[in-house]
């Protein structure tokens, strides 16, 4: 009986620690996503071609025949 408390303890700490290493170590595949995805997102090529994306998108919305898209399309670029 209490070696299978201490083992299930044992277990428990193993997969807390397994857990915390991989959602708050600096080295953690998490962290490191986050830091390249704040390099990119701030990168002012990234975030011109975006803009060209996004514009391309609204110009197509606005041909096509629905007044509703088109509203949507005004919408959308005035919030960006």
């Amino acid at each position: 009986m209490c070696t299978n408390m201490l083992f299930a303890v044992c277990v428990s700490g193993g997969l807390l620690y397994v857990v915390f290493q991989e959602l708050f170590s600096s080295s953690s595949p998490n962290k490191i996503y986050g830091k390249a995805y704040d390099k990119v997102r701030l990168n002012p090529e990234v975030r011109m071609r975006s803009q060209i994306a996004e514009a391309k998108k609204v110009k197509n919305l606005k041909t096509t025949s629905s007044p509703t898209a088109h509203i949507c399309a005004v919408y959308c670029a005035v919030l960006h």
